[in-house]
């Protein structure tokens, strides 16, 4: 009822996130003990940091995997990796002693595609963050965009996306039919603008996450 007239005609325009992305859930394995590490844990000769396709993983045996994380937009959290050799073989077929598998690698179509990830249960504010070469999971959820993937990105990090959650869900658990009910632009003469400058804070943040140690990307310390 505080809401504007401007703020609800948003809605009544039928434009929203869910109309041109998809959300999903993706790989929990059930026994993260066995199949989950934290990078610097196992040889880098043995990460398949590059790869685009789930096709391409019968070379290495461990594959970044984001799980999600704390309150950190635009970049990061890029802590994990995942055995995933020969297409997830050994984790695909891991069963209960009852022998039903256990675990649940869901929309493996989706899997080390460009998109962003948040964690849908914080302790504060929503925090998107773009992901790619990953495997994505655990107690993060994952986007992809049809267009406008960096106007996405730059609208669920504003202020204004901010407000249209705190109406349409006033809590610290963020769910997935609220984020794509977020109302958009259709056109705006603005997208390459927007596209700029989100870019330029996702490179922001990469560079902020890869001047420590704790980053598969780091080289030396700014201060240095």
């Amino acid at each position: 009822y505080w809401v504007g007239e401007r703020f609800v005609e948003a809605f009544e325009s039928g434009r929203n996130v869910g109309s041109y992305a998809k959300a999903v859930k993706g790989l929990d394995t059930c026994d993260n003990d066995r199949f989950v590490r934290q990078w610097e844990e196992v040889s880098n000769q043995a990460i398949g940091f590059h790869v685009c396709d789930i096709e391409d993983t019968f070379k290495k045996r461990w594959y970044p995997y984001t799980k999600g994380g704390g309150f950190r937009r635009w970049y990061g959290f890029n802590e994990m990796v995942v055995d995933w050799r020969n297409n997830g073989e050994e984790l695909r077929n891991l069963r209960t002693p009852e022998g039903r598998i256990k675990s649940r690698p869901q929309n493996t179509r989706f899997y080390f595609k460009t998109g962003m990830v948040w964690s849908s249960l914080t302790s504060y504010k929503l925090s998107m963050r773009h992901m790619e070469h990953a495997i994505f999971g655990g107690g993060g959820t994952a986007m992809f965009c049809e267009k406008d993937e960096l106007m996405t990105l730059g609208l669920l990090n504003s202020s204004v996306g901010e407000c249209y959650l705190s109406v349409l869900n006033p809590t610290i658990n963020f769910l997935v039919s609220d984020i794509m009910s977020i109302p958009t632009i259709n056109e705006t003469d603005k997208k390459e603008t927007i596209g700029s400058i989100v870019e330029q804070q996702v490179g922001i943040s990469k560079q902020d996450w890869d001047s420590f140690e704790t980053s598969w990307d780091f080289k030396k310390h700014p201060l240095v």
